[in-house]
């Protein structure tokens, strides 16, 4: 019996045992003998893409598809997660653990109480592009979670202030020369957010400080601070909505939008002159949101990041692509329409499509061996069903 299916039985079995008392809701229960609620939500889905291109994934190498090897590709999704509340002098305490529903890794595992967040969560750099279209390639936008310790905190009903200090993922860099490391000590995120009935404004700041050093030899090192700025908002119209967000910064990596992580070479290094160069990254990102039905809904989108040309001491630096030979990506551009149903109380349908253009600074040599390039289109549609455990 793998990990997975363990915790999985022994989570259903401790739900089994505990019996419905005063439920708000479904999904709710209520502790014996404490005075902790808690919650089990969750959900289970399918997604079915396809290839307008018709070439069978021959191009993928040039632009990041949902799955640049097959035309036609089906992908199981899913979730499963636990929350606890108990009152306390302080306010209440909440724990929450989500599991992935494809492996059972774990999403999010940390606790909350006045503000206070500790453990494994989304980072305070997420704004409002965290609602687009998450799966379609070119807008991959879902939310980093990572490491962190962060306090929020609302001084009047309409500000949300907070800060942060996270550990995000593994840095890399496309310059990496023999013997010598790297890291990401740490990063510092700052928010201010303000929202009325009539829409949000708001802003991120971001610190990151990237370190070099010689194996063995810790005089070497040296580093570089790369910050990064957000200021987004949204509107309301009746039911409608508009959302815009702009992103600049360098040395975003991981923290990045508009599928900044497929520059897989955030920075580059140079021992001898113990220079660390950072790519310098602007984002736009718009999206409307229109009601038409009580079930039914529909979003139409559009973003763009640019990217800096990477140099070492005057020279181009390759290698910002995952695919063999690749040049440094210039662009990414995408625009897309879809449309959300909600079929009963806990299934939902989606339909999508995806259009989206990459370019880069040099030509790239595909591993999949058509012609190279410095530009690629692509299109994609996309059917989501997912339904609820409540």
């Amino acid at each position: 019996m793998n990990t997975g299916r363990i915790i999985t039985t022994a989570l259903a079995a401790s739900i089994l045992a505990i019996p419905a008392m005063a439920a708000d809701a479904p999904g709710y229960f209520k502790v014996p003998g404490t005075e902790t609620s808690l919650q089990v939500y969750g959900y289970a889905g399918l997604d079915a893409t396809y290839d307008l291109n018709g070439n069978g994934g021959v191009k993928g190498a040039d632009y990041k598809k949902y799955n640049p090897t097959n035309q036609w590709n089906m992908v199981a999704r899913g979730r499963l997660g636990v929350t606890t509340t108990t009152p306390s002098a302080l306010g209440d305490v909440v724990t929450k653990i989500e599991w992935n529903g494809a492996d059972m890794g774990i999403r999010h595992c940390y606790m909350t109480v006045a503000g206070l967040k500790v453990g494994q969560g989304e980072t305070l750099w997420d704004a409002v592009e965290s609602n687009s279209l998450g799966s379609m390639p070119a807008v991959d936008i879902d939310t980093e979670r990572v490491a962190q310790i962060s306090y929020t905190f609302n001084p009047t009903k309409q500000i949300t202030a907070g800060l942060s200090f996270e550990q995000p993922n593994a840095a890399t860099d496309v310059n990496s020369p023999a013997g010598v490391n790297h890291k990401v000590p740490g990063a510092i995120v700052g928010l201010f957010d303000f929202s009325d009935s009539w829409g949000s404004v708001g802003g991120r700041i971001l610190n990151q400080k990237y370190e070099y050093w010689a194996a063995g030899n810790p005089a070497t090192s040296y580093s570089k601070n790369g910050t990064s700025f957000k200021v987004y908002g949204s509107i309301n119209i009746a039911k409608d909505s508009l959302q815009v967000s702009v992103i600049s910064g360098k040395g975003l990596g991981t923290y990045g939008t508009f599928a900044a992580e497929d520059n897989g070479g955030m920075f580059s290094n140079t021992v001898a002159t113990k220079k660390i160069e950072l790519y310098k990254t602007l984002g736009i990102f718009a999206q409307y949101n229109h009601v038409w039905t009580p079930t039914v809904s529909s979003s139409v989108g559009v973003s763009q990041v640019k990217y800096s040309k990477l140099t070492v001491n005057g020279t181009e630096v390759f290698g910002g692509d995952s695919a063999a030979n690749a040049a440094d990506i210039k662009s990414m551009t995408s625009f897309y329409v879809q449309t959300g149903v909600a079929l009963t109380k806990t299934v939902n349908f989606t339909a999508a499509y995806e259009f989206g253009d990459k370019k880069t600074w040099g030509t790239v040599t595909p591993s999949y061996g058509d012609a190279a390039t410095k530009s690629r289109k692509e299109s994609e549609i996309l059917l989501r069903l997912d339904a609820t455990l409540w």
